[in-house]
């Protein structure tokens, strides 16, 4: 019987819920907003399956991994999907690749009640609620074992999702290497509570005094690197800075990720995946060429399988090969996991008193005078295309203030 007695030590996978014969194991949201597993003891028959496919117990990797990643920089010569896309739109072709050969693809996708759950969708119109990043830990409950059977009967599938979530679903497959299977990860800053984002949507349903229909974490309308967030209500839309929200602030602080997030054991070479996907942050430092601040991917290819994937696609890509030490460089946490906000504790003992607004106020100053003037001017100067040498100056001098 699996046991948690540190918060820390459940990435929230839902794979021991998934395996569990008698249906004794579900998941549930603990006092933080985190969805733990709940045993009821009257079902269990202490068969220790659930302890054996929790990869956070004891992860066995069977996936034949390449030496050293191969590594990408990348973006999908569709501009529509680019544009729609929160980075290059390479999710879009690996895809439509797998369905093209009537595989499935599984992914993460809001419902109506902007509740984040992953999905199965085996058509190319469908492929939209999956595209754009989702800062917020999915349900796996409705797919895992839906998958196996895929598996089984020989269907190409395509999973993707944190790190945590590909190990969860790699043990609960128990390590079979099934070949027509293909992972693909993201590059994992953490993932926050859902009872923040809930807190966050309610204020501002109330601010508005009207239900948020939609929400695009990336809305690129003004640049890949200072981008918005699109909230969608009944009759109207919102577009913010998303570096100005109250929930991308704590989220990009570490002030409400999940307590596995910062002990993490998938965030490393190697990756758990067969390809990795992410931002290309920092990417015009080492080559420019690859930055038009409409949106580069990271590509991390990991395995064999995954390389075969990648080469299926490259006629639809524009890319080039880059470095490892490139890609940490924008983006540490292909490495190592993020350390814990100082105040993190102290912030949840407040949040069912105060407004979300009022606590990131008080936990998470301002960004430096300096920094908040480069960002408005680098606003104002992006739709002008003559600036564009200003402008590319001015993000430079973003990225020294940090």
């Amino acid at each position: 019987m699996i046991d948690i007695k540190n918060k820390k030590d459940c990435c929230g996978c839902s794979a021991c819920a998934n395996i569990c014969p008698t249906n004794a194991i579900t998941m549930q949201a603990a006092d933080e907003g985190f969805f733990y597993p709940v045993i009821d003891k009257d079902n269990c028959i202490n068969c220790g399956l659930c302890e054996k496919v929790c990869p956070m117990l004891d992860y066995d990797d069977k996936i034949e991994k390449l030496n050293k990643p191969k590594v990408y920089g990348a973006w999908n010569l569709n501009e529509k999907i680019r544009e729609q896309s929160s980075s290059g739109g390479i999710f879009t072709v690996l895809a439509e690749s797998i369905l093209n050969r009537e595989g499935i693809v599984v992914g993460a996708a809001f419902d109506s009640d902007l509740k984040l759950k992953h999905v199965i969708v085996n058509t190319l119109e469908e492929l939209s609620l999956l595209r754009g990043s989702k800062y917020l830990q999915s349900d796996l409950s409705d797919v895992l074992i839906p998958i196996r059977n895929f598996l089984k009967e020989g269907k190409r599938v395509l999973f993707t999702g944190t790190p945590c979530q590909v190990a969860g679903l790699n043990t609960f497959l128990k390590s079979h290497k099934y070949e027509n299977l293909i992972t693909c990860d993201i590059v994992c800053h953490g993932t926050p509570s859902p009872k923040i984002f809930g807190k966050y949507i309610s204020e501002n349903e109330e601010k508005e005094k009207q239900k948020v229909k939609s929400i695009s974490f990336k809305d690129k309308s003004s640049g890949w690197k200072i981008y918005n967030q699109r909230l969608t209500f009944s009759n109207k839309e919102k577009l913010i800075p998303a570096m100005q929200t109250s929930f991308m602030k704590g989220f990009l602080q570490n002030l409400y990720l999940r307590p596995s997030c910062h002990s993490c054991p998938f965030s490393g070479i190697p990756r758990v995946a067969d390809i990795t996907l992410g931002d290309y942050w920092g990417v015009s430092k080492s080559y420019p060429e690859l930055d038009d601040d409409k949106g580069t991917s990271l590509i991390l290819i990991n395995s064999s399988k995954g390389e075969q994937l990648f080469s299926q696609i490259t006629d639809k890509l524009y890319y080039k090969a880059t470095t490892l030490e490139s890609a940490v460089a924008g983006n540490p946490c292909i490495i190592k996991p993020v350390a814990p906000h100082k105040k993190r504790e102290q912030f949840f003992k407040e949040i069912d008193n105060k407004t979300l607004v009022e606590l990131i106020k008080k936990y998470c100053p301002k960004p430096n005078i300096i920094k908040r003037v480069y960002r408005k001017l680098y606003r104002l100067t992006y739709k002008v295309k003559t600036l564009s040498l200003l402008r590319k100056v001015i993000f430079r001098h973003c990225e020294r203030s940090k």
